[in-house]
């Protein structure tokens, strides 16, 4: 059934008639029948809208005006949408759910850890906290209920925490079970990554960082240190990630003055028992090398490669005294050779023309900043600004070590007291003769060199990558005051780099070229509209421009226009 109108000619006029007419068939014919006249089209007008209005009722569809629609909010849903779906298909939830359910009477674990996780992912380095993300976006659990921010005002004296007791209680709750699950959750994670992803674990990198602390931060935990922040005065933690492929495969937290060497052999143990690899290539920095860990990855059947420090050191001297010309080329503008003087180690000398350009930029950027502020101290010496010998060598010594300037330059203090400094050109020729130069070294016989390469450049992505966990890890400065506290929060931020890999990763493989960051940015228009329609509550979600199409598409939520809360 539906209108149609009729045009009747009287005279020279032309008459328009709307009436209901319905289709028909008879004897393989179709045609119309008139249902109802509704009377002249001209006379019909104004009246129209009331007769629509009171058929309304008798509609299986519920049909609305203009007026009669309000939108309450129009919260973010694209991001958290992708949270969801990364989150899904690394079955995150289903394990948290399986190896916490004893902990969790009351409480709806799987939803709440995913809260905290998909927070550190879109929103890392936000100064509003996971409140302020949950009053913006529309994030809910399984069944599609919103999860809000329970406001209170005066909660602490600092008045940094705005959200009720029993809110935050929760919270810190459901860190401390995740803590306390934290070995198996993340073996599982390693399981579904490789019969899921296709993880291959047959070279694994390690790499540390430090973080560091406002305040004193744990007893027993937060330690001085050497700070890679340049943040010797405050007290830190150390950090150690290991990576596969590009995966965060599992991290571990150390006090601040721990050795980094000393950490290798419990990562070695840690790889053998708990994720019972057998045959690996371990591949780490110079940081990590002593001849006590060599000992102990041999001794745990593994190969190794490992970069070796360039200066002070007698082996790579010898190595690097080698004239032979047996160098392979590697691709463009990378060539390396095998030297062998230790039987049963192989040593590999690597030429970069690309880092040989960037270190002789470094080099010469050092040289003029150091010359600059040792003829500043210099002026100040001569005018009697510094006195005390002590006090001078100590200024000279700061200056020498701020860009590493010892490498570079000598000095003295003359008869007459004054500063002499001068390019020392003997120590200009050592660092330009390992400008571009690596040195590695393996134990594995049947690599070959250009393999070795490619799995030191690996380190170097991920290196690159580890500085990307860190930006992640935007809690820095840590406020946490307990071990326990501290560890939990560094967990939630390794899931959520590894949903930031995840979603890396099924980018790139899509041709999207954005950075994570870039990709959230662009989902933040993706809207969850809340709207009543006389006194009904309906949501639609709002469209996607290009890239956050793109992004959604690279994750497989094509679709994405018909998934509300809790259809995911």
């Amino acid at each position: 059934m539906f209108p149609k109108i009729s045009r009747v000619k009287k005279g020279k006029q032309v008459y328009e008639y709307l009436r209901l007419v319905e289709s028909y068939r008879t004897k393989g014919k179709k045609k119309q029948r008139v249902v109802a006249n509704l009377g002249a089209v001209e006379s019909l007008k104004g009246s129209l809208d009331g007769i629509v209005d009171k058929l309304r009722e008798y509609c299986s569809e519920r049909y609305v005006k203009p007026n009669e629609i309000t939108a309450d909010e129009m919260p973010t849903w694209g991001t958290v949408l992708v949270a969801r779906k990364l989150w899904n298909d690394l079955k995150i939830g289903r394990i948290i759910k399986r190896r916490c359910c004893e902990w969790t009477k009351g409480t709806d674990i799987e939803t709440s850890a995913f809260v905290l996780v998909a927070s550190s992912l879109i929103k890392p380095s936000s100064k509003h906290g996971l409140s302020w993300w949950l009053d913006e976006s529309y994030v809910c659990g399984n069944d599609g209920k919103r999860i809000l921010p329970d406001w209170r005002q005066g909660v602490t004296k600092e008045k940094r925490v705005r959200i009720s007791w029993k809110q935050l209680k929760q919270w810190y709750r459901v860190l401390n079970i995740l803590l306390r699950h934290k070995e198996e959750i993340e073996k599982d994670i390693y399981d579904n990554l490789v019969d899921l992803f296709g993880l291959k674990v047959d070279v694994v990198f390690y790499d540390m960082t430090s973080l560091y602390f406002e305040g004193e931060g744990p007893e027993g935990l937060a330690e001085y240190g050497k700070s890679k922040d340049g943040k010797n005065r405050n007290r830190q933690i150390l950090l150690g990630i290991v990576m596969a492929s590009g995966w965060p495969v599992a991290h571990h937290v150390f006090s601040g003055n721990s050795s980094e060497k000393k950490t290798v052999p419990i990562i070695i143990g840690d790889l053998k028992k708990r994720f019972e690899i057998e045959k690996i290539i371990f591949v780490g920095d110079s940081g990590m090398v002593s001849p006590e860990n060599i000992e102990e990855i041999e001794r745990q059947e593994y190969k190794y490669i490992i970069a070796q420090k360039r200066r002070r050191n007698n082996e790579v001297e010898k190595v690097l005294a080698d004239n032979s010309d047996k160098w392979l080329i590697c691709e463009k503008g990378t060539k390396v050779k095998e030297v062998n003087i230790i039987e049963g180690t192989r040593h590999f000398v690597v030429h970069s023309e690309g880092r040989q350009a960037y270190e002789h930029s470094i080099l010469e950027n050092n040289v003029q900043k150091t010359r600059c502020n040792l003829e500043e101290l210099k002026k100040g010496l001569d005018k009697g600004l510094i006195k005390k010998p002590e006090n001078i060598g100590y200024r000279i010594s700061s200056v020498l070590h701020e860009r590493k300037g010892y490498r570079y330059f000598s000095w003295e203090i003359t008869k007459e007291g004054k500063l002499r400094y001068w390019q020392d050109e003997e120590k200009m020729k050592k660092e330009k003769a390992i400008e571009g130069i690596y040195v590695l070294k393996s134990n594995d016989k049947n690599i070959r060199p250009q393999e070795v390469v490619i799995a030191y450049k690996e380190l170097c992505n991920v290196e690159s990558l580890f500085r990307e966990f860190k930006d992640v890890l935007e809690g820095r400065p840590i406020w946490h005051q307990t071990p326990e506290g501290t560890k939990a929060h560094i967990f939630i931020r390794a899931l959520g780099y590894l949903l930031d890999t995840a979603l890396h990763k099924k980018m790139e493989a899509a041709g999207v070229n954005l950075t994570v960051e870039e990709a959230i940015k662009s989902l933040e228009q993706v809207k969850i509209a809340e709207l009543k329609l006389n006194g009904e509550r309906r949501q639609i979600v709002t469209g996607a421009k290009y890239y956050a199409g793109a992004v959604l598409k690279s994750v497989g939520l094509s679709g994405y226009k018909n998934l509300l809360p809790g259809m995911i």
